[in-house]
C-alpha cells in the first residue's frame, strides 16, 4: 500500500465522504511527496503516512473551498447518473475519479467565478447562484456534447463530450467553459422555476 492509499483510507476510517477524503489524501500526499524529495529522505514510509495522516489545519479558506469543491463534484455524479439512468435505463455501476487535475481545475474556477460567495456564511447562496457547480451540471445540457445536435449526433456516428473535466479546464482557443456551460443550467434552472 502506497502513501497515499494510506492517507485515503485513514480519511474514509473519519467516517467522511469518499470525495472529501480522495481530496484530503490527494492534499496531504501532495505535500509530503515534495518534502520527502529533500526534507525528509531519512524518514520511513511508516513514520511518513503516521505523520502525514494527522495533516495540515485548514484554513478557513481552505475549507470553503474544499467544501465548495467536493459540492461541485458531488452535484456533478448527480447529474451525470441522472443523464445515463435516462440514457440507458441504468446509471453507471463505477463512479468516476476526480483525479488532482480535476480538483485543480475546480478549485482554480472557483477562485475565478465564485470568488464573492466563498465565505461559510454564503454556503446556501452558492449552492444556488455558483457557475462553477453550475457548470459540472449544465455540460448535459449541451446538445453538441451530449451528442444530440445536428452537428454532433451519436445516431449519426457522432460521439459524446462528456468527460469529467470538461466542465472546468478550458482548452487553448476557446472561451473558459465554465460560463457557457453555467448558463446552460441557469437557462434551465429558470425555466423549470
Amino acid at each position: 500500500m502506497n502513501l497515499l492509499e494510506s492517507l485515503f483510507l485513514h480519511y474514509v476510517a473519519k467516517n467522511l465522504p469518499t470525495a472529501t477524503s480522495f481530496e484530503l489524501a490527494a492534499q496531504v500526499y501532495g505535500y509530503y511527496e515534495k518534502a520527502s524529495k529533500s526534507v525528509l529522505p531519512q524518514e520511513s514510509l511508516q513514520q511518513l503516512t503516521t505523520y502525514a495522516a494527522a495533516g495540515p489545519t485548514p484554513s478557513g479558506v481552505e475549507e470553503e473551498l474544499r467544501w465548495r469543491t467536493v459540492q461541485t463534484w458531488e452535484a456533478h455524479l448527480a447529474e451525470n447518473n441522472a443523464f445515463f439512468q435516462a440514457e440507458n435505463g441504468v446509471a453507471p455501476s463505477v463512479q468516476p475519479t476526480m483525479t488532482p487535475d480535476i480538483r485543480k481545475d475546480i478549485r482554480d474556477a472557483l477562485k475565478l467565478f465564485d470568488a464573492h460567495l466563498l465565505t461559510p456564511d454564503k454556503r446556501e447562496e452558492w449552492k444556488r447562484n455558483s457557475k462553477v457547480r453550475a457548470a459540472g451540471v449544465g455540460i448535459f445540457l449541451d446538445p453538441f456534447c451530449t451528442g444530440t445536435s445536428k452537428d454532433n449526433n451519436v445516431k449519426d456516428g457522432g460521439k459524446r463530450y462528456l468527460d469529467h473535466w470538461r466542465p472546468w479546464k478550458s482548452q487553448r482557443g476557446k472561451g473558459h467553459p465554465v460560463e457557457r456551460f453555467a448558463q446552460l443550467y441557469f437557462e434551465a434552472r429558470d425555466v423549470r422555476s
